[in-house]
């Protein structure tokens, strides 16, 4: 078909046209076939991330405790949230710290009643902050007992803030931001 052009002044040019018509239409044809051929290769992980709930879910927090997993799960369901953080203060709060059993079961329920609602959890881990409530009035706060475990500025400072500081901080709280070079914490 390259040298039978009917163009008028037909000649190199014209043959040039026609040769990158055809060109182009293999590359055309071939594109097709390599967009084809990547969709089907692409389909089963594409369809993979679309069942992923990870991909599409609508979160909020909540702060468990030992009772108020229905609550949780009923607010969740009405506000049409499909993943429900659980808020885990094991080594976010230096009490479930020293005894983890209370706040283990909390989530442990509340994951429970979330899957049976048909709803996804998933929890939230502090790894290197930790408050203690009413530090002002403890004998124990996690810097009074490992002040050998918490970051520090440039300056030798500790990173230790009190009441006021951020607003999940309390007055009278000790907020600490623990070293992860902290030997005895990396090794629990």
């Amino acid at each position: 078909m390259v040298g039978q052009t009917m163009f008028p002044n037909t000649g190199t040019v014209d043959r040039i046209i026609v040769e990158d018509r055809i060109v182009i239409t293999r590359m055309r044809r071939y594109s097709m076939i390599l967009l084809w051929g990547s969709a089907l290769v692409c389909a089963p992980t594409c369809a993979r991330a679309q069942d992923d709930w990870t991909q599409r879910v609508r979160t909020s927090a909540f702060a468990i405790s030992a009772t108020n997993a229905d609550a949780i799960v009923r607010q969740a369901r009405e506000s049409h949230i499909s993943g429900i953080e659980i808020d885990n203060d094991i080594t976010g709060r230096y009490r479930s710290f020293l005894d983890p059993h209370e706040e283990l079961a909390a989530i442990k329920a509340l994951a429970g009643k979330a899957h049976a609602a048909g709803n996804h959890a998933f929890v939230y881990i502090a790894g290197w902050e930790c408050i203690t409530a009413n530090a002002d009035k403890s004998e124990h706060t996690f810097f009074k007992d490992h002040p050998d475990w918490v970051q520090r500025d440039i300056n030798g400072k500790p990173a230790v803030f009190g009441g006021g500081t951020a607003f999940w901080v309390r007055g009278g709280d000790e907020d600490v931001w623990i070293s992860p070079y902290a030997e005895p914490w990396r090794r629990m």
